[in-house]
């Protein structure tokens, strides 16, 4: 029997056989592209994964580098005040991280006798030289302060940071004074650096969690009290960290110096 196909049935017939053709290309267009995105995007998540733990890591050893262990430096500076050093006069006491030098200096060309400050620290180094004596390499304890996860979590904005320590900065009196007066005291803060260089992995996936800056700080022209303010200050302020302190012992000058960091999470 022979079959006959209208030209209408024939053109419906074409486009549904068509139709079926490209809607299964489609669809295996679609699953492809879908097996395409979703493979992106798993290999998008192990990136930020991996920013993540690299960049955790990072502030937790820049962290540990630039916190200053001050109940240590208390303790040891402490100390250094009673100890009987036999007519050596003090000049300077200096600390980077963990480690401190101090510099004494007498008016006796022929002074030889060097004072006993074993004081439970190893691995001292004394220098003479002409009228000075230096004390090297005198070891605080170190005090891993890294940025672990829930302190991070837990950071403040920069904006407030600055804002909250300019206010104590103001209170306790560290603003510049007019007329150069020699007990002026300032307070300077650096731009913010981000720690991290890599910013465009940083902003995928909700990960602005990683957006943590370092703002260096720097204070100069202490007296004592002064010092103490500073020093409570930074025991209620964990993201606030301290890198070095410098103590000059002659009365023209202005007594101590200090550097640090203030962590922060950006605005």
């Amino acid at each position: 029997m022979e079959i006959k196909l209208s030209k209408a049935k024939l053109y419906v017939l074409v486009a549904a056989i068509s139709a079926v053709l490209m809607g299964g290309a489609a669809g295996a267009f679609l699953y492809k592209d879908k097996a395409s995105q979703k493979e992106a995007r798993q290999l998008e998540l192990r990136k930020i994964d991996t920013a993540k733990k690299n960049y955790l890591s990072l502030i937790e050893t820049i962290g540990g580098k630039l916190s200053f262990p001050i109940l240590d430096y208390i303790k040891m500076e402490s100390e250094l005040s009673n100890v009987n050093f036999l007519g050596w006069n003090p000049v300077e006491l200096k600390c980077q991280t963990t480690t401190c030098d101090y510099t004494l200096n007498t008016d006796n060309q022929h002074y030889v006798g060097i004072p006993n400050i074993a004081m439970g620290y190893q691995d001292l180094n004394i220098v003479m030289s002409g009228n000075n004596l230096m004390i090297k390499g005198i070891n605080l304890l170190a005090i891993d302060n890294g940025l672990d996860e829930l302190t991070y979590k837990g950071l403040p904005l920069c904006t407030d940071s600055l804002s909250d320590m300019r206010k104590f900065t103001d209170i306790a009196g560290f603003s510049l004074s007019r007329g150069g007066s020699a007990n002026a005291s300032s307070f300077a803060f650096q731009q913010p650096v981000s720690l991290v260089k890599e910013k465009k992995l940083l902003i995928k996936g909700k990960a602005d969690y990683l957006d943590v800056y370092g703002i260096d700080w720097n204070a100069q022209g202490f007296d004592k009290m002064k010092i103490n303010y500073l020093f409570r200050y930074i025991f209620n302020n964990k993201n606030v960290g301290v890198s070095a302190i410098r103590k000059v012992y002659e009365e023209s000058n202005l007594g101590y110096s200090m550097t640090g960091t203030i962590y922060c999470k950006a605005n």
